[in-house]
């Protein structure tokens, strides 16, 4: 019995994409499907399925990245110092 991946090994370093990169992904994704882009570029589909909702969800604020805050999020702020 071989011994498990959490025991032995150190753990993957998690990947993390740029809007730009997820950009042409979704344009990608447009023309060839969401399955054809997965296994062309190596990224698991559920991964891709998820930039996808977000961005029809989300529009220009999706992949915004951490620390940016949605327009709605900043008008709060600058409503809260108001105060």
């Amino acid at each position: 019995m071989s011994p498990s991946r959490s025991s032995s090994l150190p753990p993957k370093p998690r990947r993390q994409h740029s809007e730009e990169f997820k950009q042409e992904v979704l344009r990608l994704i447009a023309s060839v499907g969401v399955g054809r882009a997965a296994a062309d570029l190596g990224i698991n589909e559920s991964l891709l399925d998820d930039w996808k909702r977000k961005a029809e969800s989300e529009g220009a604020d999706a992949f915004r990245g951490h620390g940016r805050r949605t327009e709605g999020e900043g008008e709060l702020a600058r409503i809260g110092r108001g105060f």
